[in-house]
């Protein structure tokens, strides 16, 4: 019985859209230099990790959806933490923008069904 209403490829559909919002994002709101390439780092890192995940819409169906799952869980604490940093929490859009990101992000990773393959 399915219990969680995102699959994997939904999960990698949203991945992507959270990779891209990560790169482009920052610099549309006006972000100080190392603030954008922070979240460009991230923005890529989500991309590349999604890319090679074993679900549908991946490049290189290398990595296991667990492995997946911990990589975003570890993700989402960093930006968690980010959120503590006097770079984020003096920029409000950039904080508002940080909170969006981790809200997306766990809804995402609490709302899908790891045990579904593709």
């Amino acid at each position: 019985m399915k219990t969680k209403p995102m699959s994997p490829s939904a999960h990698g559909i949203a991945d992507y859209a959270f990779g891209l919002a990560s790169l482009t994002v920052p610099a549309l709101l006006g972000a100080n230099k190392n603030t954008t390439r922070l979240y460009q780092a991230i923005g890529v890192e989500v991309l590349l990790y999604g890319a090679l995940t074993d679900y549908r819409f991946a490049l290189k169906r290398l990595l296991p959806l667990h492995m997946h799952r911990n990589i975003d869980v570890l993700n989402l604490a960093g930006i968690a933490l980010l959120s503590a940093c006097e770079q984020i929490k003096s920029d409000k859009r950039i904080f508002r923008f940080n909170l969006a990101l981790l809200s997306v992000g766990l809804v995402s990773v609490l709302l899908t069904d790891w045990s579904n393959k593709r």
